[in-house]
């Protein structure tokens, strides 16, 4: 993720004051994209290329799996950006490698994935925390790619005032909607799968139940 300060004084697309006076206007840090493109393969039957890269289990670790795989990589240089920035890929792959040795090191999560110093960076984005686990409780099917409660509430906060209407296009299990009843906006959602939306509308409604029962302190 790129330092907003610098960013907006040098392209005076963000502002602290201007943010504070119509947050709907404003952008974020613009992070640096890395875009991979596919030469199609002339067979279709098992997807993989004409010319395979291959590495070997042997050479190529799962721990070196888990850390190049993620989707922020911190910066390999001998020289840190700022106290505390060192950072060093082999160390931390080597480490997880030490832990995959003895057994240790999880095959269906990230065990210690990169830290940002940064406060503009989210990486303490809890990825459990999703209406997967309601799924699971209900034994129902789990979606595929879940969006996490965190950066939901986070962006409703930054984009909307109290009341406004938040809608998801692609809502999935209407995480959105959900979130946006949770904090005094309405949610809607649009979802073409009928299992997801039957879903969804459950979760909409049990949220709306909750938030509008009274408790013992609003009698106080």
């Amino acid at each position: 993720m790129t330092d907003v300060v610098r960013e907006n004084a040098a392209t005076y697309r963000l502002g602290y004051t201007e943010m504070t006076k119509d947050a709907s206007k404003m952008g974020s840090g613009l992070p640096e994209y890395l875009l991979l493109f596919r030469k199609a393969p002339s067979d279709n039957a098992d997807a993989y290329a004409d010319e395979p890269v291959t590495k070997s289990k042997d050479d190529y670790s799962r721990a070196r799996w888990q850390v190049d795989a993620h989707s922020f990589w911190r910066s390999d240089g001998n020289t840190p950006l700022f106290p505390g920035e060192l950072y060093d890929y082999q160390t931390h792959v080597n480490k997880l490698e030490k832990m995959e040795k003895d057994n240790n090191l999880p095959a269906s999560w990230f065990y210690d994935p990169p830290r940002s110093s940064s406060e503009l960076v989210w990486d303490d984005v809890i990825s459990m925390r999703t209406l997967n686990s309601e799924q699971s409780r209900g034994r129902e099917e789990k979606h595929i790619c879940p969006l996490p409660f965190d950066i939901v509430e986070r962006t409703i906060n930054l984009y909307s005032n109290p009341g406004d209407i938040v809608l998801d296009p692609f809502a999935g299990l209407f995480t959105v909607p959900v979130i946006a009843i949770k904090l005094g906006r309405f949610g809607h959602g649009i979802e073409l799968n009928q299992d997801y939306y039957n879903a969804g509308v459950h979760y909409c409604k049990k949220q709306e139940e909750q938030t509008l029962s009274p408790t013992l302190f609003d009698y106080l």
